[in-house]
């Protein structure tokens, strides 16, 4: 009788330590998945130099992740497009630029984006051969950078330059903000906003406008805000706001 108690004691306590057992491994598991999920889950954060693609770059960075270009000369022969992505940062460190041959195209294409900034980057139209200036039949199809449709866009610390029709067009887009960007030497225009029906929000902050055929041009409801320290001189015909 004493025999069958205590082996019967041996198998209940045999049996709660397997069960903690499997319990505190449970446990440790759960807690090293959750750290790994939290690992895999950061912001994807991918580096590239001149000489790689930045289209292929762009369309491999997941949304939400940040795209950072090192020093030097970018050159592309299309538009840089990104289309329907949100959470983007593309950001140059140092002196970045991005040539693009030709007038007949933006620099960089944003369409149907959310929540998006580049930053530190300088941009502009090149032209390598005498055909590449001739006159193109929308002149907004020839902007450094053209964003069309979107929220939240913003343009920080940029320099847009050069034979781009106009530096900034941007069509239906809001909010959008340019802070810290020098734009020059424009074609047409520095800004070019444009809208239908929708209310459109603008807010240029701390920029350098300066010596663009036409400084800020607006079409259809568009609220624009100067906040900061703006210089726009030297632009013709006239200079916003004058």
């Amino acid at each position: 009788m004493k025999r069958g108690i205590i082996f019967l004691l041996l198998l209940v306590i045999a049996a709660i330590t397997v069960t903690l057992y499997i319990s505190a491994s449970s446990t440790a598991g759960t807690a090293a998945e959750a750290k790994q999920t939290e690992v895999d889950g950061a912001p994807a954060r991918e580096t590239i130099s001149p000489g790689d693609d930045i289209q292929q770059a762009i369309d491999d960075l997941p949304d939400g992740g940040s795209l950072i270009l090192t020093e030097g000369e970018y050159n592309t022969l299309e538009a840089i497009v990104i289309e329907n992505r949100k959470n983007l940062t593309i950001e140059g460190t140092g002196e970045v630029w991005l040539n693009t041959k030709g007038i007949d195209h933006h620099v960089i294409t944003l369409t149907d984006c959310k929540n998006m900034t580049l930053s530190n980057l300088k941009a502009q139209h090149v032209i390598l051969e005498e055909g590449d200036n001739d006159p193109i039949e929308d002149g907004r199809d020839g902007a450094v950078i053209g964003v069309i449709e979107g929220s939240n866009i913003n343009l920080i610390n940029c320099e847009l330059v050069g034979c781009g029709i106009y530096g900034v067009y941007a069509h239906a887009v809001t909010p959008l903000l340019l802070e810290g960007c020098y734009l020059h030497d424009n074609a047409k225009s520095a800004v070019l906003v444009t809208t239908d029906a929708k209310p459109v929000a603008v807010t240029i902050k701390d920029c350098n406008i300066t010596q663009n055929t036409g400084s800020i041009i607006t079409k259809g409801d568009i609220d624009v805000k100067m906040e900061g320290k703006n210089i726009i001189e030297r632009n013709s015909p006239a200079d916003y706001g004058k």
